[in-house]
């Protein structure tokens, strides 16, 4: 599950990432817009930060050795490189910051922060909702 930090653009990338998503399960009959607010219990050991500057090399180096440079691959690489630092580690990986690129129809000023930041919660266990909000129409 993604989730995007409490922030100025916060309502609109979720909204965004919602109007992505509805066109990718058009199959799907509740197409309701719900804004979930959560937080996550897990121990620092269990958070792995992509946007922290040694983490971020390491993924690099990965993408430069194994040359994924296409979305859809890099996505699995995220994946990958969780799996290996929970193998290496011994622990296991249930929250993650990562930097991401944002829904088109976000209206996020992807040319002067270049990227988001979202978090991909790996174990729903460790979600704590606070409330939802049920969106009928979202203005920015």
């Amino acid at each position: 599950m993604y989730f995007w930090p409490l922030n100025s653009y916060h309502r609109d990338l979720a909204f965004g990432h919602y109007l992505m998503a509805t066109r990718h399960y058009r199959e799907n009959e509740d197409h309701t817009c719900v804004f979930i607010f959560a937080i996550f219990s897990a121990l620092e050991s269990e958070y792995l930060d992509y946007t922290d500057n040694e983490i971020m090399d390491m993924f690099i180096a990965l993408i430069k050795e194994k040359e994924i440079f296409d979305k859809k691959n890099a996505c699995k690489l995220y994946d990958e490189f969780c799996d290996m630092i929970e193998k290496d580690l011994g622990l296991e990986i249930k929250v993650v910051l990562a930097p991401i690129v944002p829904p088109k129809l976000a209206g996020f000023p992807i040319q002067t922060v270049c990227y988001a930041r979202t978090y991909i919660v790996r174990d729903t266990g460790c979600i704590h909702i606070e409330k939802c909000e049920e969106v009928a129409d979202y203005e920015k």
